[in-house]
């Protein structure tokens, strides 16, 4: 997984240099692109590093039952006392749409968070949408990140 990780990095360096070269980037497909690196990065690496490294300074996440959590200090924080042992958590994106000044858009789509203990394989489902605000090194950062919990739990 990690030669597909890397392989897909490759892949996103090349075609932002592709289309720099055009003279205009298709920023929805750029967003697309780093949700789903997003996803594999938290499939290879676990969902608390991933989002360690994709959030932005100002980030806000809401969950489920849970106070807003804001501010990329407070996530670390957040992530250290709560490990993703439990859990392998992994999306698709299917949406995306960028402003008009192509520094700002978000994504949405559906996410799986398959359990590793009890009851093994148990697939929660659900949806998400998350905000991207584009960084001045041209990279892109979540700056919000929500999800819904699907009416559907399966076994795999």
């Amino acid at each position: 997984m990690k030669i597909l990780f890397s392989a897909l990095l490759s892949v996103f360096a090349f075609l932002m240099l592709f289309s720099s070269c055009r003279g205009g980037r298709n920023t929805a497909g750029d967003l697309l692109f780093t949700d789903s690196l997003f996803s594999a990065f938290s499939e290879e690496y676990g969902s608390n590093e991933a989002f360690a490294r994709f959030a932005h300074p100002d980030v806000v996440l809401l969950r489920q039952k849970q106070k807003p959590l804001t501010g990329r200090q407070n996530l670390l924080e957040f992530l250290a006392g709560n490990p993703d042992t439990c859990c392998n958590l992994i999306w698709k994106p299917d949406h995306a749409l960028a402003s008009s000044s192509k520094d700002l858009g978000y994504t949405w789509g559906r996410y799986w968070m398959i359990s590793r203990h009890f009851p093994p394989d148990t697939v929660r489902q659900g949806y998400y949408v998350t905000i991207w605000r584009k960084m001045p090194d041209g990279s892109w950062k979540f700056i919000f990140d929500a999800g819904v919990e699907g009416p559907e739990v399966r076994r795999k």
